[in-house]
C-alpha cells in the first residue's frame, strides 16, 4: 500500500514538493480500530521527512493555537459547527498551500472581503468568475 500511496502522490510530499528527502506516508487522521494497512487511500498523503516531522511535532500546538484565536474573536459551538461543515463540504478549485495564501490575502489585505460581506448582507448573489485559460 505505501508504494501506491507513493506512485499516486508521484512520489514528491504533498505539502512542500520535495522529492528528495525520504517519503514517508502520513495518516490525515487516526480512525479508531483500523490497522494501518486497512485505511482508505484518502485517507493517506505522502510526506517528506521534515515535513512529516513538522506535522508528528507542531500540529497539536499549532489546532490548539486556532482553537484559541477562534475562542478570542467569539465564534460560538453553532459558529464553530457551520464553520466546520462549510469547509468540510468546500470545494477547492487549487492546492491547499495556495488557498492559505489566498485567505490570509483576502482576510487581512483586501477590500474584497468587505465587498463580498455586503452583497451577502444585501442578498446579492454571489458573482461568478470565469477562469482565463489562456
Amino acid at each position: 500500500m505505501r508504494l501506491e500511496i507513493f506512485d499516486r502522490d508521484g512520489f514528491k510530499c504533498q505539502y512542500c514538493g520535495d522529492k528528495k528527502e525520504t517519503l514517508h506516508v502520513h495518516h490525515l487522521e487516526y480512525l479508531p480500530d483500523l490497522d494501518p494497512w486497512q485505511y482508505p487511500m484518502e485517507a493517506l498523503i505522502t510526506l517528506c521527512e521534515s515535513c512529516h516531522e513538522d506535522e508528528t511535532n507542531y500540529r497539536r500546538e499549532q489546532e490548539e493555537r486556532l482553537i484559541g484565536t477562534l475562542r478570542e474573536i467569539g465564534f460560538s459551538v453553532s459558529d464553530l459547527d457551520q464553520f466546520t461543515t462549510a469547509l468540510g463540504m468546500a470545494h477547492f478549485p487549487c492546492t491547499k498551500k495556495d488557498f492559505v495564501g489566498f485567505f490570509d490575502w483576502f482576510m487581512t489585505s483586501s477590500s474584497a472581503f468587505e465587498e463580498l460581506l455586503l452583497e451577502y448582507h444585501h442578498g446579492i448573489p454571489p458573482r461568478e468568475y470565469e477562469e482565463d485559460l489562456d
